[in-house]
């Protein structure tokens, strides 16, 4: 460390007439530290390996987040599957109920006030279906806009890997 810091002349004197090892060090030091391009090519080389490191880590946090991504939209198409199949069931439902009353009303025109009283019934779970489309379509929305990042995230990995 002697030989790298400004130190007076005699202490690298010094230890040069003591040790013919410290003197070929010495000498071998000095000659790098005047070749400036040596120097920089050694601080070019750590750079380029810096450099190498933090696009290797960009990567590597994009395919996590893309991952990321992937797992909610797996998520949100399950959920959204799994709605579609209650709303199929509830569907069927009321195509039961429906045939129900048509029965009742080909038997029973006189009863009209309890069919009337059904139709409120069927009604008020069409509205109920109705919201749900409109969940569904929301997800849907999610899904195709949460597709769409995946995409362009895609892109820009495959962009940023073939521009190396």
């Amino acid at each position: 460390m002697t030989m790298l810091v400004p130190d007076p002349l005699s202490t690298v004197e010094y230890l040069a007439e003591k040790s013919s090892r410290y003197r070929d060090v010495y000498h071998e030091a000095y000659d790098i530290c005047r070749n400036m391009e040596v120097v920089m090519g050694i601080f070019s080389e750590e750079l380029k390996i810096m450099d190498r490191n933090m696009v290797q880590y960009m990567i590597q946090s994009r395919d996590e987040k893309i991952q990321d991504l992937e797992e909610m939209i797996g998520k949100l198409q399950d959920t959204n599957t799994s709605q579609g199949e209650t709303i199929t069931n509830q569907n069927e439902r009321i195509n039961s109920q429906n045939e129900t009353i048509n029965s009742q009303n080909e038997r029973i025109n006189s009863q009209n006030e309890t069919i009337s009283s059904q139709n409120e019934t069927i009604n008020s779970q069409n509205e109920t279906i109705n919201s749900q489309n409109e969940t569904i379509n929301n997800q849907n929305e999610t899904i195709h806009s949460l597709q769409e990042e995946l995409m362009k995230l895609k892109q820009q990995i495959q962009s940023d890997s073939s521009s190396k």
